[in-house]
Parts: C-alpha cells; structure tokens; sequence
C-alpha cells in the first residue's frame, strides 16, 4: 500500500526534501561547469576568416612575438585561407613561426629537395653531372604542366644538367622533374633522403605523372621541417661548393613567382626561392597550395630563411600573393629595423 509524501512521517519528509534539494543543488552545479566549458572553448577557436595564433618554438622565445602578432593581425587574419609561415636569421638566430608543424601540399615546392637529392647523388659519385639529361616522345606526351615541352618539340633531345635545372626548379616544369624523379630512384628516395637528415616532416610519395588532383597532399610539409632543409642547404651541410652554386643559381634566376616572397622586398635583393601552386577546385573554388619558400639577402650580407604555405584557400590568385608578399615585406622590414 502507497502512501502520500504528507502523510509519511515528518522525519521522512524532511529527508526526502533535504536530497531533492541536494539532487537540484547537483543538477545546477553541473549545468554552470557545462555553459563554462562551452564558452572557454568558443574563447581558444579561431572566429571564421580569423586564424589561431602559433605555439611557441623555444624556451626563450615568447608564446606569440612581437612579429608573429603583426603577421597575424595585418596579413592573415580576415583572409579565407589557413596560412603557415616559418622565419629564420641565420646569422642572428632569430626565429618566428605561425602554425609551424600544420601539414600543407607541397605542390612544386616538392622540387627543391628532390633536386637535392640528385646533387647529392652527383657528389657522393652515384650520378655524373656531365651526363646529358635524355628526353624521348613518351616523355612528351605527358599530361602536365610543361614549358619544356613548347621549347623542344622535337621528339627526342637531351640538355647538360645545368638547363634541366633551370626548368625544373626556374621554371617548375613538371616534366623534367618527373625525368630527375627517374634519375634518383623515384619520390620515395626523395623522401628517404630528407629523413636520413633528421627531418622528419616532409612527405614525397608521387611524381607529377601521378599526383592525383582529388589528393594534393600526397607530398606535403610543415613550415617548420622545410626552413630546416633551407638552413641546412645555406649552411653548406648537405651539398659541395660546386652542387650548392648549381642549385642556388636556378633558384635565383626562377622566372617564376614574382609577386610572393620577392613581391615583399627591394627591387634587385637577392632572393632563391622555389614556388608551389596548385589548381583551384572548381566545385569548391578551393586552392589547396600557393607557396614559396626561399632565401633572403639583407644588406649587410646577412640571409634569413623564409616559408609561406597559403593552404585551402577561397581567395582569389591575387589575395593568395599578397598574403606572401605581405609576410616577405614585414619580415624585411622587421630584420631591417633591427640592424638600425
């Protein structure tokens, strides 16, 4: 038999009042931790068209600089695209990041280490650089990028090494990179070779032959690892004088990318970079890469490292320039005011 509340005795009553009570207490409680939770989370995300701030690098160097402040508010924030950049004074030791382990498609940017790798080969005796580098029709009738192509129509032709260079990494043409990627053993040496520096963060899996246009990450890197190669390559670790000055002169006459990293500082300073571009998604309006990465000579004969990875990007061509020519003219003018 079930009796009422108002009937059970006072004791009872007074206890089952006293747990409600608590149980509501409870219910409160755990509510409130709820609603902060959720609001320090919406606190930490990037708001749309505004990016999240790098984690910091070093024990001396602050959570986010002076400089990586400046980027983020004048340059990178606003812009539909997610936007890694790694900064290097080689002399100094300076060093800036903004998403420096973010994973972004390499494109050709890709050929710098591989065009390492051959030199390497070339040093270590495995590759003889007097060897003329051989065309033939199949290598032709490749479905790529190709300016090599509009210059030798030709059937079969072979160029000295030096003017393969200037195509692959002056021009990035992807055909006389796939014949390099022949050369050296294919993408995965590549991608052997980078690690065996004790870089891990660099991927090379596919030639341009291959590379898949749903999937332009199969070679991909971080700001981080690729100013890594840079500073070993500036700093004569991996090449001899000869191999360095056959690569840093294809790197500086590059015809292409005017209007990123060398669109950011003085008419005539030395700049060797290396670009990457993919195409836009037309579904999406999506641009998975536009890139460059190079070297930079200050006045006072002093060089500084440079990345720009603009990934996933919704701007336009322009706006995906400028935003590399927007970080090269800060940092310009940043290890220029220094020296004052």
């Amino acid at each position: 038999m079930f009796c009422s509340l108002s009937s059970a005795p006072k004791e009872f009553v007074v206890k089952a009042h006293w747990h409600l009570a608590s149980y509501i207490r409870h219910m409160r409680l755990l509510l409130l931790f709820g609603v902060l939770v959720s609001l320090l989370s919406c606190a930490d995300s990037p708001q749309p068209g505004q990016q999240k701030s790098s984690d910091s690098v070093t024990e001396n160097t602050p959570r986010e600089s002076a400089l990586e402040a400046q980027l983020l508010k004048n340059v990178i924030n606003g812009k539909q695209a997610t936007v890694g950049v790694a900064i290097k004074n080689f002399q100094s030791g300076e060093e800036h990041y903004i998403l420096p382990d973010e994973r972004f498609a390499l494109m050709s940017v890709a050929k710098f280490p591989q065009v390492l790798l051959l030199l390497h080969l070339a040093d270590e005796g495995k590759y003889d650089p007097k060897a003329p580098v051989s065309f033939d029709a199949e290598d032709l009738k490749q479905r790529t990028a190709s300016s090599l192509r509009k210059d030798h129509p030709q059937s079969a032709f072979s160029l000295p090494l030096t003017e393969a260079l200037r195509y692959c990494i002056g021009q990035s043409d992807n055909i006389t990179s796939n014949k390099i990627f022949e050369l050296e053993g294919g993408p995965r040496a590549v991608e052997d070779y980078v690690h065996s520096l004790g870089i891990a963060d660099i991927g090379v899996t596919t030639d341009y032959a291959h590379m898949r246009p749903d999937s332009p990450r199969q070679n991909w890197g971080t700001p981080r690892a690729m100013l890594a190669l840079l500073e070993k390559f500036h700093n004569g670790k991996l090449l001899s004088d000869s191999s360095k000055a056959m690569l840093w002169k294809a790197m500086v006459e590059a015809t292409s990318g005017h209007n990123r990293i060398r669109g950011g500082v003085p008419a005539g300073t030395l700049v060797a970079d290396k670009t990457g571009t993919s195409g836009r998604d037309e579904k999406t309006g999506v641009t998975a890469a536009f890139n460059d990465v190079g070297i930079v000579q200050l006045p006072d004969g002093g060089y500084y490292g440079l990345v720009v990875f603009v990934g996933d990007s919704k701007e336009p061509d322009s706006v995906n320039a400028a935003i590399i020519a927007g970080v090269s003219k800060t940092v310009w003018e940043h290890f220029n005011a220094a020296k004052r």
